[in-house]
């Protein structure tokens, strides 16, 4: 709080030289209050409130989703639906990515000792550089899949191009979940 414009705000009412400990204290409670009203009015001009109603269920499985992305609910929900708009997703947190590529490279180690193990045992060279050269292509991939996932429409698109069957699987979904 900017103590000099509280000081401008008590000389203005002529406390500071004539008034006493009780009006200085009453009139600087006053002025924090209207800062503060001041501060809020400026956050409403600038923020839309909206008020959503959920099931209990619904409450419940969006919260888990909130606390796995490491965000408040009301923050979570905001995002979810701009990501949804926008056709982008909220990937987790850098924690759990990090977590997850430590892990795929502890899978590397253990396929590098595998990998010396048999190489003792006479495997070639070409080999084991190829058996290196897809573990490093698959925690790429893995890396950028997490990193950079695929939009719902991006995604179904793919899906159905390689797999024409799920078409009528598909559309009976769709069929069964319109109102």
């Amino acid at each position: 709080m900017n103590n000099k414009a509280l000081y401008d705000y008590l000389r203005s009412l002529n406390l500071l030289d004539n008034g006493t400990d009780e009006e200085i204290a009453k009139a600087t409670i006053q002025f924090r209050r209207e800062q503060n009203r001041a501060r809020i009015q400026r956050f409403r001009n600038k923020h839309f409130r909206c008020e959503v109603f959920m099931t209990k269920d619904e409450h419940s499985l969006l919260y888990d989703e909130s606390k796995k992305h490491g965000l408040k609910l009301g923050r979570f929900i905001k995002l979810s639906a701009i990501s949804y708009v926008q056709k982008e997703y909220i990937v987790p947190d850098t924690n759990r990515l990090n977590n997850l590529e430590l892990g795929i490279r502890k899978i590397g180690n253990n396929v590098n000792q595998l990998v010396r193990f048999t190489h003792a045992k006479g495997l070639s060279e070409s080999t084991l550089s190829q058996i290196q050269k897809h573990l490093n292509e698959l925690e790429d991939r893995i890396s950028t899949a997490l990193q950079q996932p695929l939009n719902l429409n991006d995604f179904l698109r793919k899906l159905l191009k390689e797999n024409p069957e799920y078409a009528t699987t598909l559309q009976s979904i769709i069929n069964e979940c319109r109102i």
